[in-house]
């Protein structure tokens, strides 16, 4: 167990070195949802008060959220996949399997790196939302800091799979591209989900980005989380890590 929480912690160590050096990867995951809140702002009716919700705008309790999600999104579906399948076609996980580096350490080990990048998404949305448009805090950070823990880990199991069945970083960028447009549609990124017909939202709510934009929506507007995001995420994750431990490649 020591030698593999060694040999974990030194390849978290190694990706953090390339991912310094990776200012795209940087920029779109952390800043990129910045961008998106504040354009959000420029919408009808985002900065007028939500009746019932003590001056809560849509703003803050609808399109602070989005920008997360899509965060969420873009870390796990388009830049991590690519860097982790990269990083492969450079020929570097070759040489870690001929180490006692075990596969999950690796994973472990990027998804260290997705979690970092996503947390830091969040510190700027907060910061910067609040900065320029006074963005409102989550009424229940409790609430808030549990549901993006479960989000991270779901999207981010997302990005395992995808990197471990392809094959070059280009088939990472395109099954990415693939998900990442009927996901950003089906929880609310692209057409509110009040505007959505009501099959369409329940098939959204039964997807995991549909799910942690429904729950962060719930957290951040105080409200009582309902259980049906949670299975929704924990099914996706019970079900996609072990197949991305098993089908990894090396090479």
């Amino acid at each position: 167990m020591n030698r593999v929480l060694r040999a974990t912690g030194r390849m978290t160590r190694m990706e953090l070195r390339l991912l310094r050096r990776d200012w795209a990867l940087l920029f779109f995951g952390i800043g990129f949802p910045v961008v998106l809140l504040l354009l959000f702002a420029n919408l009808p009716d985002m900065m007028d008060p939500i009746p019932g919700l003590d001056g809560l705008r849509a703003f803050d309790v609808v399109m602070a959220p989005i920008a997360l999600s899509i965060a969420l999104l873009i870390i796990s579906l388009q830049l991590m996949p690519q860097q982790i399948v990269t990083v492969r076609e450079r020929g570097i996980l070759r040489r870690l399997s001929t180490t006692p580096a075990p596969r999950v350490g690796l994973l472990v080990a990027n998804f260290a790196i997705g979690a970092l990048i996503s947390v830091l998404a969040v510190v700027a949305v907060l910061v910067g939302g609040a900065l320029v448009h006074g963005l409102a805090p989550p009424r229940s950070l409790p609430a808030f800091l549990l549901v993006y823990l479960c989000a991270m880990v779901t999207t981010l199991s997302i990005t395992m799979l995808i990197a471990g069945i392809s094959r070059t970083a280009n088939i990472a960028n395109g099954i990415g591209s693939i998900l990442l447009v009927p996901m950003m549609f089906l929880s609310g990124a692209m057409v509110p989900r009040e505007d959505l017909p009501e099959l369409v939202r329940q098939i959204g709510d039964l997807t995991p980005v549909g799910a942690v934009t429904q729950a962060l929506r719930a957290s951040w507007a105080g409200e009582a989380l309902s259980l049906q995001p949670f299975l929704v995420m924990g099914v996706t994750v019970l079900l996609i890590w072990p197949i991305a431990i098993r089908f990894f490649r090396w090479e």
